[in-house]
């Protein structure tokens, strides 16, 4: 009774924890078969790890989401019968969780097939909009654009491809991705949990407490040394859930702020795949616009604030401030969104871009030294490889 009275009372300290010891408990396994199976990124290039590191991270985090999330879902709605599961899906909340699931999946298997052997730029496209058609028919899709509706599913595949290139671009230093991803989830959380009850979204929160603690659980074996990553098929399906869960989520009756916010929340890794592609073009690295998308090489944020003179942990952490100061940025916005007049909006949001501005300068001067490679043969969407640091 003790226990089931928890569970009840505090569902998302049960959903935290739930998927945190999943992830931590499955992810050991999972590395240790990679190893046997040779499912591991190797050293070449680029690549500065010395040994060969199980690239299946991702898988666990998923595998962890998806289990606790479905769990949460068979408790708040009890399945006896073919009739009880049918009536679970007619709730639209239920609805956009499958939709995530089942899209997220379909992205992770991508991803891990991609890990293995590259796929052609079109079908992973197609691929990509199969599964996000798919959450859009469950519910989960931008609606700025009215009666327009193929605009806000052409809207939606746009942002959710960006994300998942985001991500995946971004997925180049132990520790990163995960860190932020977390960073994120933890302030969607904050802003889902809201300042009243009338106001809180329950089913956004439990979707971002579940994935933060699969998330913590990963951190265990990825942050600096990482004996863990991703992989393809970690940042395609985390990329595709994190943008599924901002475009779910109700950020504010204004459109232009509805839109500000998730930027916020998935700030680092957009600004990351902007100005390394912006950077690589400007200073002729490459030759068109095409080569500064695909290009792989150790000019990520991460390389560059190392080359600042920070060692790779202290680099990890001082992203992991950037994020949250974009993320708290987004928090406060949405927790004072009706008294905050659009002049004290747009002047918030002037100096973070202010801010960011002045960080792109500094980061254009490091003083990158082994900044080496070009890939073409991986392209997808604004997708690279990330030159790992390891």
């Amino acid at each position: 009774m003790l226990c089931e009275s928890f569970t009840f009372r505090y569902p998302h300290v049960v959903l935290f924890l739930m998927s945190f010891a999943v992830a931590s408990l499955l992810i050991p396994v999972l590395a240790n078969a990679a190893r046997r199976f040779g499912a591991v990124d190797r050293p070449h290039t680029y690549k500065t790890h010395k040994t060969p590191i199980p690239f299946v991270g991702g898988i666990g985090v998923f595998i962890a989401f998806a289990l606790i999330l479905l769990t949460s879902i068979t408790i708040a709605f009890p399945i006896h019968s073919i009739q009880d599961f049918i009536d679970s899906h007619r709730d639209p909340n239920v609805r956009s969780f499958f939709g995530m699931i089942v899209g997220g999946f379909i992205v992770l298997v991508l991803g891990i097939v991609d890990d293995f052997r590259p796929i052609n730029a079109m079908l992973k496209l197609a691929i990509l909009v199969i599964a996000c058609l798919i959450l859009t028919q469950m519910g989960v899709k931008i609606s700025i654009f009215g009666e327009y509706d193929w605009l806000n599913h052409a809207f939606t595949l746009f942002w959710i491809s960006g994300v998942i290139s985001a991500l995946n671009s971004f997925d180049n230093t132990d520790g990163a991705t995960g860190g932020v991803a977390f960073i994120s989830l933890l302030a969607t959380f904050a802003i889902a949990w809201g300042k009243s009850a009338e106001e809180a979204q329950p089913w956004l929160s439990f979707v971002a407490v579940t994935l933060a603690g699969a998330l913590l659980g990963f951190l265990q074996s990825n942050f600096p040394p990482a004996s863990v990553y991703l992989g393809d098929g970690g940042a395609f399906s985390l990329g595709f859930i994190l943008g599924a869960t901002s475009v779910f989520g109700q950020w504010s009756e204004h459109w232009y702020r509805a839109i500000v916010i998730p930027i916020l929340l998935v700030g680092l890794p957009i600004y990351d795949i902007v100005i390394c592609t912006a950077f690589r073009y400007v200073d002729k690295t490459v030759s068109s616009f095409y080569q500064a998308v695909v290009y792989c090489g150790r000019d990520h944020v991460a390389h560059r604030i190392m080359a600042l003179g920070f060692s790779k942990v202290k680099a990890v952490m001082v992203m992991y401030l950037i994020q949250m100061i974009l993320c708290a940025s987004a928090v406060f916005l949405v927790q004072f969104d009706d008294s905050l007049s659009d002049v004290a909006f747009f002047s918030i949001v002037f100096v973070v871009a202010v801010a960011f501005f002045i960080l792109t300068l500094i980061l254009h001067r490091a003083p990158l030294k082994d900044n080496v490679g070009t890939d073409g043969s991986r392209p997808m969407l604004p997708l690279d490889d990330g030159a790992r640091d390891a």
